[in-house]
């Protein structure tokens, strides 16, 4: 429950930087004060985000995908992704995902 809090509170602060807000709620949680140093400033961030293939985890991937496209989307849209390594397996989780979504739109409730 915890960590679920605290991924909440770093969604808050991505979306007030994407925002270029004056108020970056930092210290909502731990996570966020721990993190502030790293998003924030100069700092050079990278952020991994995973998924499953597994029909049975379907709306978390599609959360952790959402979740990477606003961190994407920080520091007016510079953030850079390697394009030869990642767009193949993208490409084909993206297909994966939408055929899941029509399949199982109930786990996404």
């Amino acid at each position: 429950m915890q960590i679920n809090l605290g991924l909440l509170a770093l969604k808050e602060c991505i979306d007030a930087l994407k925002r270029k807000s004056s108020h970056v709620p930092f210290l909502s949680s731990t996570l966020t004060a721990l993190l502030r140093p790293a998003l924030e400033g100069a700092a050079f961030t990278t952020v991994v985000v995973t998924g499953s293939l597994e029909q049975r985890h379907t709306g978390e991937t599609l959360g952790a995908l959402r979740f990477g496209q606003v961190c994407k989307k920080i520091d007016g849209g510079e953030a850079q992704l390697d394009v030869d390594l990642a767009s193949g397996a993208l490409a084909a989780l993206n297909d994966e995902l939408h055929t899941l979504e029509k399949v199982c739109w109930c786990c996404l409730l």
